[in-house]
């Protein structure tokens, strides 16, 4: 699991990743920016998503997903773009949606310590249903709604308990990712 440092003097930089950037990072980036705005904490985080191809470079997310999104109060306005490989050098934090991301992350990380930074959405919660997010592009308009989507309300407040399974940081909201990951994790995924 990543571990992080936080910098006082800049934003805690997330990055969501899957295969081609249109519907399950997108959704994973659009609701961490919602919750993170709804925290009054935009200015602590840097947030984006990219795909491990390129195929899909420029589009606007899934017209499908973007749809669920809206019905449930959530906007997916990114660009897809592919990772590169500043991305290790410029993120804290690295999220791919199933084990297939990950393998080829860690592939594409210049170094062993970059590598570190790689992440699976679902490790941020102690008791997670999947080991994955599922793929739901192939799967037609059921499946957007079937599976991964941002389901019930955000809490109001931030998350006070620290999952004791990830890193224990405290003090202000821009320290706190590890909290709103765990909320993201909730809501996007079950």
């Amino acid at each position: 699991m990543p571990h992080v440092s936080p910098q006082p003097t800049r934003p805690v930089r997330v990055l969501f990743v899957c295969l081609g950037n249109i519907c399950r990072s997108p959704s994973a980036e659009g609701l961490f920016r919602h919750y993170v705005a709804s925290q009054g904490a935009e200015g602590d985080y840097e947030i984006d998503s990219a795909g491990l191809i390129a195929h899909h470079e420029g589009e606007l997310p899934d017209g499908r997903m973007r749809a669920h999104a809206a019905r449930r109060g959530y906007s997916l306005e990114s660009r897809s773009r592919p990772i590169t490989y500043e991305d290790f050098f410029h993120f804290d934090y690295i999220i791919g949606m199933d084990e297939a991301n990950r393998e080829r992350l860690l592939e594409l990380a210049p170094t062993e310590e970059l590598a570190r930074k790689v992440s699976l959405l679902p490790e941020w919660s102690e008791r997670s249903p999947r080991d994955h997010v599922p793929d739901p592009y192939y799967g037609g308009a059921g499946r957007l709604r079937a599976r991964p989507r941002p389901t019930g309300d955000l809490p109001a407040r931030p998350i006070r308990k620290d999952p004791p399974h990830r890193i224990g940081w405290s003090g202000s909201t821009k320290q706190k990712a590890p909290y709103y990951l765990v909320v993201v994790r909730r809501f996007f995924l079950w």
